[in-house]
């Protein structure tokens, strides 16, 4: 482990590549009922890093579905967040960039 890690914390982050089956489906399709959620092979995708049963895995979305559903842009409530990145302090009213599923209000 870096010096800058810290256990639990996930230093991965987005990648775009190219699909290499046409068998991946679009998390943001899916599960906020989008178009059709079916990555065509060769197309390009983002790759959104997660956790399954203690290992990184990625979920995939569209690219376009990536950017209106998995951005976000806010501004720090507290003074407690930490960059998932470089573990770096985010001061309160900061401004900062989340990146993950929006969460419908219910």
């Amino acid at each position: 482990m870096g010096s800058t890690e810290q256990p639990g914390r996930s230093t991965e982050q987005p990648v775009l590549v190219a699909a290499t089956s046409g068998r991946s489906k679009c998390k943001a399709c899916v599960y906020l009922g989008g178009d059709d959620p079916t990555i065509q092979m060769g197309s390009m995708r983002v790759g959104i890093p997660g956790h399954a049963r203690g290992v990184t895995v990625f979920h995939y979305c569209h690219p376009a579905c990536f950017a209106k559903y998995c951005l976000r842009v806010d501004t720090a409530p507290t003074g407690r967040a930490r960059c998932k990145a470089d573990c770096s302090e985010i001061s309160k009213g900061a401004t900062r960039l989340l990146i993950g599923y929006k969460k419908e209000a219910s």
